[in-house]
């Protein structure tokens, strides 16, 4: 394999005689990029068809112009200037240069590489190749040009190769010649016998040193020089004897003007951007350009000799040897292989390689112009994710769509979460989902309600406690009442203790969100996918948004489910010492009664009760010193007895009973003890509002439970008709116009004032009045 171990001049030089240019040739076939060749003034000398198409001018036309002509007049002195330094310093790196070319009417913004080489009679000609700005459409046709534009050049080789034979005597004059000798030289024998060499030949130093050195060494020597009078270059051999000198001597034109045109191609392949390869038919590296072992990473000798397989996969290579072969076979014009390439420092690339076909002396092998498209493809996957993102989300979008239009058409709590779980499982975003609750005894969270997670949840342990099983998605969802999520089961650290379990039913990512309202929760809803880093931002978003329809679909429904229940179940709360732990200490005949409470949303809520005139100062500093008291309006003053309205800002027992489908029934204030009586539908988890108002109160004390029916309703089953048609808003704003003595005469409120103390404007306070009082009177009437 030594012999493959070269350089891209010697490779190609030994194969041309024997393969009659195919390197080359394949070579043009995969590059085509604009390409002319001018002397040591700018004299275009020739041109290829992707240079004649650039600047839309004929071949013949375009010979003996000027290569500054090809630009406009403002980047002439550049063209010049650059031209002449390659010139000058023709064995430095490429020179360059950025121009407007002409072409026809219009230029086009490019870069001028400029490469001298040795045009080999002494003088140095330039390769100048031009690159054209990418424009749309313009990636695939540059090295179809270079490929079509210079095949005629290497057409035009030379095909003369003779040997001749000379005989001299010691003083150089000729006493042999053979036929070859005679044709080549254009001579006769009788011109040549008995004639000195050099009144022949013109003195040229390299063969006259070579003769004088045979003669005084008495060894053989070999010369190279250009024979003008046949416009060749003549390679010889000086073998000494004692009578004289026999010259062997061949016409070497062809590998000359070869050598020289190699020498272009190369400046051509270094200039080029593209990694440029070549293996044999062992699948081994025999020539790469800087460019291609600057995008492995390895240095050309470590490259060459080097398997393939160092850069490439076997599969990759298979793939390559196959198309080639189909190339070969006339079945396709060319191979074009995408695949990963391994980079020296174990980073990988995605490249696009053209290939071509050449014939080795002892096999095929195949030339390859390689691109990193990496950037391309690693934008063509954002595109692809991004469309897979935005499908997912319109799907989404539909699904949360038709569960909204379902947990409003559902008539209990489980029925709602049952189509949640089912209507998410049948999408093709997601793979199985439940609801589940934390157990009050167990601290564990237990499944509620599930579609296609049956198996998955077998044997399932997830707690809600500082354990591992108490850090994942699920726990921290109902610690922080936001929507938490997994993006990598198989690598986030959280989500340990499952990770069998999800490996084995293919869960790449999941979510848990909360289903809370109003800071009460009412479980979390857990859903799971086999996208990987599925549940991204504004996937989060729009799941989130699911949590809060059905806790708040789940609210209403219990609200309804009280509202129309005769049955109830009342609790009642006892402190001897309500102000033990405020700074003030009132009166012992302080009476204060709380009689109605009138939620608002968002955690706000209206409180109206009475209390007798020596009781108001002791609200006042209730409301000074009681965090989520607000502020106080006192109504009227009617027999040493006042009304008034307290707004309280998520009350810890209010919000606690309305979370539950409960209110607060009544409570009373009577010197330092307090009592309270909470109301709560029988569904109502009554040990959960216990530990939860102590929780927030640890002075109350649970003295009473029960269960009973509503009382003062005569006529229940119309009083249900009625508040049952109310929405929230018109609820709300009914009671408070009541119990602030709106509907008094005179009035002890006004409209504005109501609407105030709701939040809202006063055309939207007398709205709902309006509407309020018009289905209270249908209903009234109708009956």
């Amino acid at each position: 394999m030594n012999r493959n171990r070269e350089d891209i001049g010697s490779f190609a030089f030994r194969r041309e005689a024997e393969t009659e240019g195919s390197f080359e040739r394949a070579l043009l076939r995969v590059a085509d990029e604009a390409v002319c060749r001018v002397d040591d003034g700018g004299t275009v000398l020739d041109a290829n068809d992707a240079c004649c198409s650039l600047v839309d001018r004929e071949y013949h036309s375009l010979l003996g112009d000027s290569l500054a002509a090809l630009v406009v007049d403002d980047d002439r002195q550049r063209v010049e200037s650059t031209l002449e330094r390659a010139v000058s310093d023709a064995d430095s790196a490429s020179k360059q240069v950025t121009v407007s070319v002409r072409s026809g009417t219009a230029t086009r913004r490019c870069s001028l590489r400029f490469a001298p080489f040795d045009a080999g009679d002494g003088t140095v000609d330039v390769a100048c190749l031009f690159r054209p700005d990418p424009e749309p459409g313009d990636r695939e046709g540059r090295l179809r040009r270079e490929r079509d534009g210079l095949r005629t050049e290497l057409d035009e080789v030379f095909e003369r190769l003779s040997d001749g034979v000379v005989a001299l005597d010691t003083d150089l004059r000729f006493t042999y010649v053979n036929e070859y000798a005679l044709d080549y030289l254009n001579c006769s024998r009788d011109e040549l016998i008995g004639a000195q060499a050099w009144d022949v030949f013109e003195v040229e130093e390299s063969s006259e040193t070579a003769i004088h050195e045979a003669l005084a060494t008495q060894s053989s020597t070999t010369f190279e020089r250009y024979y003008d009078p046949v416009d060749a270059w003549i390679e010889g051999t000086v073998y000494p004897s004692e009578t004289g000198l026999s010259i062997y001597f061949r016409d070497v034109t062809e590998r000359k003007t070869r050598e020289r045109e190699l020498q272009q191609y190369k400046s051509i392949v270094e200039t080029v951007s593209d990694g440029v390869y070549a293996v044999d038919e062992e699948n081994r590296f025999v020539f790469v350009n800087e460019a291609y072992a600057e995008m492995v990473g390895y240095s050309q000798e470590r490259l060459l000799g080097s398997s393939v397989t160092l850069v490439y996969d076997d599969a990759i290579n298979e793939q390559a040897l196959t198309r080639v072969d189909a190339v070969r076979k006339n079945e396709r014009e060319r191979a074009t292989v995408e695949a990963e390439l391994r980079t020296a420092d174990g980073r990988t690339i995605d490249t696009e390689t053209k290939i071509e076909s050449f014939p080795l002396e002892d096999g095929v092998g195949r030339l390859g112009v390689c691109r990193n498209v990496t950037e391309r493809k690693r934008r063509e996957r954002r595109l692809e994710q991004q469309r897979s993102q935005l499908s997912t989300l319109n799907d989404l979008n539909e699904v949360v769509n038709e569960i909204a239009h379902a947990v409003v058409e559902s008539s209990t709590r489980d029925e709602i979460e049952r189509r949640v779980c089912e209507r998410l499982t049948a999408s093709s975003s997601y793979a199985f989902a439940w609801v589940g609750a934390v157990d009050a005894e167990t601290g564990e969270v237990v499944p509620r309600t599930e579609a296609g997670a049956t198996a998955y949840l077998d044997g399932l342990t997830i707690t809600v406690d500082d354990s591992d099983t108490g850090d994942g998605p699920t726990a921290r969802a109902i610690r922080t009442q936001e929507v938490a999520v997994v993006r990598d089961t198989a690598t986030d650290p959280t989500y340990r203790p499952w990770n069998d379990r999800a490996r084995e039913f293919g869960v790449e990512a999941s979510a848990a969100i909360p289903i809370a309202y109003e800071g009460s929760l009412y479980g979390v809803l857990n859903v799971y996918t086999d996208r990987f880093a599925a549940f991204g931002e504004r996937e989060r978003r729009v799941v989130g948004r699911l949590g809060e329809i059905i806790a708040h679909a789940i609210a209403a429904i219990e609200r309804k489910e009280a509202l129309m229940s005769d049955d109830i179940v009342e609790i009642d709360f006892h402190s001897n010492d309500l102000f033990a732990a405020l700074s003030f200490d009132p009166d012992d005949d302080v009476d204060i009664r709380f009689e109605r409470t009138v939620p608002l949303g968002d955690g706000e809520f209206l409180e109206y009760g009475r209390a007798t005139s020596n009781s108001v100062e002791a609200l006042r500093s209730l409301v000074d010193n009681v965090p989520h008291f607000e502020s106080l309006n006192v109504f009227t003053t009617e027999f040493d007895e006042v009304r008034f309205e307290l707004r309280l800002s998520e009350p810890p027992v209010s919000s606690i009973a309305a979370a539950h489908g409960g209110r607060v029934r009544r409570g009373r204030i009577q010197g330092h003890e307090y009592h309270l009586t909470v109301e709560l539908p029988p569904s109502a988890d009554v040990r959960a509002v216990v530990n939860a108002v102590q929780e927030a109160y640890p002075q109350l004390e649970l003295i009473a439970q029960r269960h009973s029916r509503r009382r003062g309703d005569e006529d229940r089953p119309l009083s249900q008709t009625l508040w049952s048609s109310l929405t929230d808003r018109q609820r709300a704003a009914l009671e408070a116009a009541y119990y602030s003595g709106f509907f008094e005469w005179p009035r002890e409120s006004s409209g504005n004032d109501v609407a105030a103390s709701l939040g809202v404007s006063p055309p939207t306070f007398h709205q709902h009045l309006r509407h309020a009082q018009k289905k209270l009177f249908e209903e009234l009437l109708e009956q």
